[in-house]
């Protein structure tokens, strides 16, 4: 362990802890601790031999500190930075004329398992898995002629980003 590496949003973070010298327990073993930035223990391995692979699913952002203890307690301690990549939200939309529908299609540049938040005037109208919306201004009574944005916010795998666009409905009238 040493160095800095950089993990997808939400990924497994893997380490190759190893150790040498010290008074080794029984067949040249030592113990691993890995503590988060947050200071909590994400991993123990050990007794076990030198060098082990650590896996650390859901890594966060930070200092990752790894400490070796031998048979007689004495330890040396090495420090991993962890960055985190993040993800970009972006819309897509399809218009279908003045009181027709507008679809939007949201799409991350990274990340999994994402669900995709839709808001209309900072209002909740869809939130799921889908990530596409279907802007109906009859269903949601904005024909009022005004410009009304829709705003996704995606999370993926503990990522979040958020994208928006301004749609400007016509304005109608009715004859009687």
């Amino acid at each position: 362990v040493g160095g800095s590496c950089a993990v997808p949003c939400g990924g497994t973070l893997s380490l190759q802890a190893s150790a040498e010298g010290g008074t080794q327990g029984s067949n040249g073993t030592y113990t691993f601790v890995l503590t988060d930035p947050n200071g909590d223990e994400v991993a123990r391995i050990g007794p076990a031999s030198s060098p082990q692979i650590i896996e650390v699913p859901g890594a966060i952002e930070g200092r990752y500190t790894l400490t070796a203890f031998d048979s007689n307690g004495c330890w040396r301690t090495a420090f991993a930075d962890v960055t985190t990549t993040s993800i970009n939200a972006f819309l897509n939309a399809v218009a279908g004329g003045c009181e027709g529908s507008v679809t939007f299609t949201a799409s991350t540049d990274g990340g999994t398992a994402c669900n995709f938040q839709w808001l209309v005037g900072g209002t909740v109208v869809q939130d799921g898995a889908s990530d596409t919306f279907v802007y109906d201004p009859v269903q949601l009574g904005t024909l009022d002629g005004g410009t009304h944005v829709v705003t996704c916010n995606a999370s993926c795998g503990g990522c979040e980003a958020s994208a928006s666009a301004s749609i400007s409905s016509c304005a109608t009238s009715q004859v009687f």
